[in-house]
């Protein structure tokens, strides 16, 4: 999905046929974001959906390449930003992934252990690898599966705060403002209601509404010089 100058969404498990939330079992979902350069984040909202993705091997791990390129293997999903991202599955044994070295890379163990540099990196925090490398040397636990992420260093400063990205505050100001104006005109509105998210649906399922802008001016993030 991307949201380019605004977009409001839903998001909802499908349970198939059953209505038992328990015969379905444990569900798992990553959800990452991706700041769109200055040349893109004024575009229209756009959603792709891509069922079919590039599988392949890189010196015994299993490759599956959502975004950008690995190793010959190019995702179909758009980008507007030189940038990778790959799950990889491994078993235990040492193996070594090729790199683009204009990018910085991270890694995201979702299952096992994976050893880096001589660091052992458990699942769930991500492990920031620089800039620079030309190959990743992983040395993994058994069935092991972890996420590689990667792009160019993004040198534009973003402003964040709640669900807004902008560049400076008066922008989050104005996209608060479009937010809290609920508009049932899903050709003009920016941020248009969601079917069966009205207000008429409580606090259950209706809108969420923006809270209030703190008092203060807020900074943006900007890149560590050092890194």
């Amino acid at each position: 999905m991307t949201a380019g100058n605004g977009v409001a969404h839903s998001e909802f498990s499908w349970l198939g046929e059953s209505t038992d939330d328990a015969a379905v079992g444990t569900m798992r979902g990553l959800q990452l974001w991706v700041a769109l350069p200055e040349e893109s984040r004024h575009r229209a909202a756009s959603f792709e959906q891509h069922r079919e993705l590039p599988v392949g091997t890189i010196d015994g791990l299993s490759v599956t390449v959502l975004l950008g390129e690995l190793a010959g293997l190019r995702s179909p999903a758009t980008t507007f930003s030189p940038i990778v991202g790959a799950q990889l599955e491994c078993s235990a044994r040492s193996s070594t992934v090729p790199l683009n070295r204009l990018f910085e890379h991270a890694i995201l163990v979702l299952d096992g252990t994976l050893e880096i540099d001589g660091t052992t990196i458990p699942a769930g925090p991500l492990a920031f690898l620089g800039a620079g490398r030309a190959e990743l040397t992983v040395r993994a636990a058994a069935d092991s599966k972890f996420l590689l992420i990667g792009g160019e260093p993004f040198g534009e400063d973003l402003l964040m705060w709640w669900n807004f990205v902008a560049r400076n505050q008066t922008e989050i100001e104005a996209a608060r403002a479009d937010w809290e104006s609920v508009s049932q005109d899903t050709a003009s509105a920016r941020f248009p209601v969601v079917a069966g998210h009205g207000p008429e649906a409580g606090a259950e399922a209706g809108r969420i509404p923006a809270p209030p802008l703190p008092a203060v001016k807020l900074t943006p993030r900007r890149r560590n010089p050092q890194t």
